[in-house]
């Protein structure tokens, strides 16, 4: 079970969980709708979804598209999303 544990904690490594609010380049501040996720995306952009988001080992990040929605990795490393998996968007984050 402690190996099984292991394998599965190093291969999350390649998986990045993200935060409610960040920081662009300019020192504006978005932030994601309540219990989502705001995510800096492979052009530096800021982008956010309703529910947790999750980066692929492609660099790309994949979303639930619930609010609080959970995302998991499968058996199988697939990521699997509470709802529909979808990318964040520009559209649903507020600068604060």
């Amino acid at each position: 079970m402690k190996a099984i544990f292991l394998v599965f904690a190093s291969l999350m490594m390649n998986f990045v969980f993200a935060q409610n609010c960040q920081k662009d380049v300019v020192g504006d501040i978005y932030c994601a709708p309540p219990n989502g996720t705001a995510v800096v995306d492979l052009a530096y952009r800021i982008v956010c979804a309703r529910g947790q988001c999750m980066k692929a080992v492609t660099g790309q990040y994949v979303c639930s598209s619930e609010q609080g929605g959970a995302v998991v990795v499968n058996n199988a490393y697939q990521i699997k999303c509470y709802g529909e998996c979808v990318k964040p968007t520009k559209e649903l984050c507020q600068k604060m």
